[in-house]
This record gives C-alpha cells, structure tokens and sequence, in this order.
C-alpha cells in the first residue's frame, strides 16, 4: 500500500517535471505559439502574428515579431522585440519581480473616436469574457505584490489620436533606460536610482474637440497619492514641439544633453 502510494506521487512529480522541461524546447515552444495565435484570433475576430516565443532557463520569456491589427486593418501594435526575465525566487513569497523589461522595434497607433471609444476597446471586451459578478475577494487574505528592477526600451514608435478632445500626439523614442531602487504598484511608488533618455522627439498638436458646455469640476491634485523621486536624469538629443492647428501657436524645445545629479528628487512633495 505504501510502495503503491509513493509510486504514484513519483510518477506525479515526474510527469510535471518532464512537463517543465518540455517546455523549453523548440517544438514544443512553436507548438504553443501556434495554439495561442489561433485561440487570440478568434477571440478577438483579427489577425495575429507571433513570429517565435522562447522560454529561457529559469524563468525568461521572449517575444519576437508579434504583430495585431485593428478593425480598419490598420497595424494596432507590433512589437520587434520583447524580452522578460523573472526571479524564481520571489514567487515563494507570493512577489512578482521582475529583474529587468525589454522592448524593441516598437509600433503602436492608439485612435480615440468622437464616441470615446478606443480602437482596442474590442480586445478587452473579447478577453474580459464572463462578466458574471465575481467573488468578493477576501480582506484577510494576502495580496500578490509587483516589482520592477529595470526597464529598457529602444526604438519605440507611438501614434496617439483623441478625437474628443482634439490632441494628437506622436512619439519617437531612440532609446530609454531606467533602473528602479523602488517600483510598487500599491501604493504607486517609483523610485528611480537612474533614468537615460536619448534621440526622442515628442510632437503635440491640438486641434478644436468636441463642443463641450463649460462645466467647473472640483480640482483635485492627480499625483497626490504617487510617489516619485530620482537620483540621477540624463538627457541626449531630446526634441519636443507642441503646436494650435486652430491658431498656429507653437513651441520648440530641442536639448543636445543634460544631467540632473541629486541626493533625492521628490516630485511627489511639489505643490
């Protein structure tokens, strides 16, 4: 009876073991990039393209060539590069941290239209699914936390339309590196030991929106709960223009570098 009974959670561990290694094989890896394209296309009724998805040892995931296009067959997002490296460790205390965030080669066109609806808007409603009332979730029980340690981003290209409030925004982001000494989601807390932004250029224009009565909401401070602070800023070949379409009003700022150097930079203490 004993013999019989470590025999079967034997060959339990066993076959999950076998099941974790098996997953970082190629074939096995293109076999799931395949279901999961398949089951994402028809959930959200348009094209989705995975070129490869790899999981490296322990705990690291890369995205290459995932492209999604939107209702109009536009692009909606492509992303060249994605890379993601997990502590293994952190998840025994129930802690998401991830090491280090990569992205390269990446396109984004974000429309809002004169009804405030996004073009994604679709996504989410395809993936919410049930919208079934769900379960309280239970004030004793012990939340998941969610850390960052570094982010890099190169090459990021980012169209931004608002139609109802007449902005339009387009960024060109050459390469953007922070290191974070703090990163937490609950309370927003962002503590950045380094930030290097480089060869961006920032272009805003407004344009009239939609005629709106003129209403006197009461003000509140949005970043009185968020927490910020750096130690070190460094800028090379930063651009921003902001132009009126309706008046032709605009503004030029071009800054060839700069570096900000503090023992502590709380914007969340400003007024």
């Amino acid at each position: 009876m004993v013999k019989g009974l470590v025999w079967v959670l034997g060959s339990g561990v066993a076959l999950v073991l076998l099941l974790a290694i098996a997953l970082y094989v190629p074939a096995v890896q293109n076999a799931v990039r395949g279901y999961a394209v398949g089951i994402l296309e028809e959930k959200i009724g348009t094209p989705v393209r995975l070129e490869r998805i790899v999981l490296r040892f322990p705990i690291g995931v890369a995205i290459d060539g995932l492209y999604v296009e939107d209702r109009q067959q536009d692009t909606l997002l492509y992303a060249g590069s994605v890379r993601v490296r997990v502590d293994p460790s952190a998840l025994l205390n129930k802690r998401i941290s991830l090491g280090s965030v990569e992205l390269e080669n990446v396109r984004a066109t974000i429309q809002q239209g004169a009804d405030s609806v996004f073009n994604f808007a679709y996504i989410l409603e395809a993936l919410q699914g049930d919208t079934g009332v769900a379960p309280a979730p239970d004030p004793q029980a012990e939340g998941w936390t969610f850390t960052v340690d570094r982010v890099e981003l190169h090459r990021i290209d980012l169209d931004l339309g608002l139609e109802p409030s007449g902005l339009d925004l387009r960024l060109r982001l050459g390469a953007l590196n922070v290191g974070f000494d703090r990163f937490e989601l609950d309370p927003l807390t962002f503590h950045v030991d380094e930030l290097v932004l480089e060869r961006t250029r920032v272009d805003l224009r407004t344009r009239p929106g939609v005629s709106e009565p003129d209403t006197y909401p009461v003000l509140t401070n949005p970043i009185a709960d968020l927490d910020v602070r750096f130690k070190t800023l460094r800028l090379g070949d930063v651009g921003f223009t902001l132009k009126d379409v309706s008046s032709g009003d605009s503004l030029w700022l071009a800054l060839d570098s700069a570096a900000v150097h503090a023992n502590e930079l709380d914007l969340s203490a400003q007024r």
